[in-house]
């Protein structure tokens, strides 16, 4: 990447930074435009923002099919327009003109192959391309813009691009080594830097060696949700830390609930051909927690998993998860009182017909967890309103009405019916 940058600095910007009087008298040539081209996220358009930065100015960005008009001719116009400032400034303020920047993010949907083969041909792209070339080939008596391109498929771009006088410059941006995830990596955490939020114990090396074969996109990702992750922990404890040193023993509890921890704290030991760094991070960062809560009286950490094996076996260390229980299917009395739960409010408001067989309904439920006999209610209700509405031969039901209503036997019958394990 630094080569790259350099190249860039050397062959395109050294000549933008100068005053542009003083350019005219070396008679140096200056590039009016170049091609970055390589795999996606390799950090294409953050060199192109870097460029950007360097020459302080507010490019024009395309984003794709963006350019495209519904109306006929005017996506044509659209890329005339483009270049219209750059064309008024430069008859306007000649060699004093500032300079203007046009960036074609993922050209390729701009500037098509016309060369495929294609049983139709879009006669839209094909006019587009034919623009954009024309425009292009009038930069020659612009000195004042700068067009950058950007594309995953070089193949993919109409060849008429390529050749001579057009993208002067060309440039394959491969997948960062170590020096370059190390520069992006600075780049994305100089904000940290700045603003002293980067501990002194982020240990860089490490980062650079575990992401061998990742992107720039993928050093931005694990910057961000480090930063999340410590946000996060933040929240977590602060409370609980700050209750512990104001109150002490007299602290109120705080309860930290991980539902589905293994999504959290992954098992690092089960191969993988590509190591995931963050999750790796965020499960070292939660047992570190974990450990820290030897020292405070008054809080409660509870997860829930649904296959034990799938989470960290660190987590099950000593000094750690000092209470694992597994949770069985529920037997006939534990299906008994979750029936019960579940029926609390029918029975409060006297909604429940004395014709309901409880043992029936227990007896035909083995098997099930407590959801589907929260399930089997919930359906059970909503037969019975189907039915009163079908009996009453209306849809507005007053709330008379609606208080008569009762949940019988067969209304269970149903529910049952439509439950499937």
């Amino acid at each position: 990447m630094e080569s790259i940058l350099e190249e860039i600095f050397g062959d395109v910007l050294i000549p933008r930074l100068y005053p542009q009087s003083f350019v005219a008298k070396t008679d140096i040539n200056k590039i009016r435009d170049m091609l970055l081209h390589g795999p996606p996220v390799t950090g294409k358009s953050l060199i192109a923002r870097t460029v950007r930065d360097i020459l302080n100015v507010n490019p024009k960005v395309i984003r794709g099919p963006e350019i495209f008009s519904s109306v006929l001719g005017q996506s044509e116009q659209n890329i005339r327009d483009l270049f219209e400032d750059a064309r008024q400034d430069q008859r306007n303020f000649g060699s004093n003109s500032k300079l203007h920047v046009i960036v074609f993010d993922e050209i390729d949907a701009v500037c098509k192959n016309r060369t495929q083969s294609s049983s139709v041909r879009d006669t839209v792209h094909d006019n587009v391309t034919a623009q954009l070339l024309a425009e292009i080939d009038g930069m020659i008596y612009l000195d004042n813009i700068l067009l950058i391109g950007t594309t995953n498929i070089l193949e993919a771009i109409d060849p008429a691009l390529l050749r001579s006088g057009r993208m002067e410059k060309v440039i394959k941006i491969e997948l960062p080594d170590a020096a370059a995830r190390s520069a992006i990596f600075d780049i994305h955490t100089k904000a940290l830097i700045r603003n002293a939020a980067l501990n002194e114990d982020v240990n860089i090396n490490h980062i650079i060696r575990r992401t061998a074969g990742m992107t720039g996109a993928h050093m931005e990702q694990i910057v961000r949700l480090a930063v999340q992750a410590a946000m996060r922990r933040d929240i977590l404890k602060r409370d609980a830390r700050q209750d512990q040193r104001n109150f002490g023993s007299n602290s109120k509890l705080h309860a930290i609930v991980f539902d589905e921890i293994d999504a959290v704290c992954k098992n690092r030991t089960q191969s993988s051909s590509v190591r995931d760094t963050v999750h790796d991070n965020v499960t070292a960062q939660l047992l570190a927690e974990i450990d820290g809560m030897i020292y405070l009286d008054n809080i409660l950490l509870i997860g829930t998993i649904n296959i034990l094996e799938v989470i960290d076996p660190a987590l099950l260390r000593s000094g750690r998860m000092e209470k694992v229980i597994k949770i069985e299917l529920p037997d006939a009395a534990a299906r008994s009182a979750i029936f019960d739960i579940h029926t609390k409010a029918l029975i409060r408001n006297a909604a429940l017909n004395e014709d309901i067989d409880i043992n029936h309904s227990i007896r035909r439920t083995g098997g099930m967890t407590g959801a589907h006999m929260e399930q089997i209610v919930r359906l059970a209700v909503q037969a019975a309103m189907r039915r009163d509405i079908l009996k009453r031969d209306k849809f507005d039901i007053t709330e008379e009405e609606a208080e008569a209503l009762e949940v019988c036997h067969r209304d269970f019958i149903e529910a049952l019916s439509k439950i499937t394990i």
